[in-house]
């Protein structure tokens, strides 16, 4: 919380499992940071059940891909818009947070992606005042578990699904955003 400076939270490749027992993870209130995770990043986090991340003003992604880009990590280009992940659906190999149950995400006025491809099994969605985001890369399968989205519902009603039936499923289970859900 309130890393003024933090522009990444992890460098270089990590051993699987170095960060197993992190079950909860919160970023908030930090304007340098541009992306959360890489996929390399991902196999170090296998019980991370909450992912929390509020008010960070130049995050534009949660996932993005791996350290190949991240040589061109301090030009502008790759921060305006780093490379977003495109995670086969299909690949049996696919990195994804296995144990991430709860994604709160929170006055991140850049946020434009969260990732593509396999969602992990969340349960729980919360958004508020992410306006760039239009489009959750969701399918019929990644719908699946979750149980409750709290969202502004107009946000909400502007979003582009790239399947319908995402949209009609996910419709019943989206509550509108109070101050308590902060």
């Amino acid at each position: 919380n309130y890393l003024w400076n933090l522009e990444r939270i992890w460098v270089g490749q990590g051993t699987a499992g170095s960060l197993a027992k992190l079950r909860h993870m919160s970023l908030q209130a930090c304007p340098k940071l541009g992306y959360v995770l890489t996929h390399s990043m991902l196999h170090m986090l296998p019980n991370l059940e909450e992912l929390v991340i509020e008010e960070c003003t130049s995050l534009a992604y949660v996932l993005i891909e791996d350290e190949a880009s991240m040589e061109d990590y301090t030009s502008s280009k790759f921060v305006e818009k780093p490379s977003v992940s495109d995670i086969p659906v299909t690949s049996a190999e696919t990195p994804i947070l296995h144990s991430l149950k709860v994604l709160k995400l929170h006055h991140l006025p850049k946020l434009s992606d969260i990732w593509k491809g396999r969602w992990p099994p969340l349960e729980y969605i919360s958004f508020c005042v992410c306006p760039k985001l239009r489009n959750l890369h969701m399918n019929a399968d990644d719908a699946k578990s979750v149980k409750e989205i709290v969202a502004d519902k107009a946000w909400w009603d502007t979003l582009k699904w790239n399947c319908p039936e995402v949209s009609e499923r996910l419709s019943g289970s989206v509550r509108q955003i109070d101050i308590d859900d902060l």
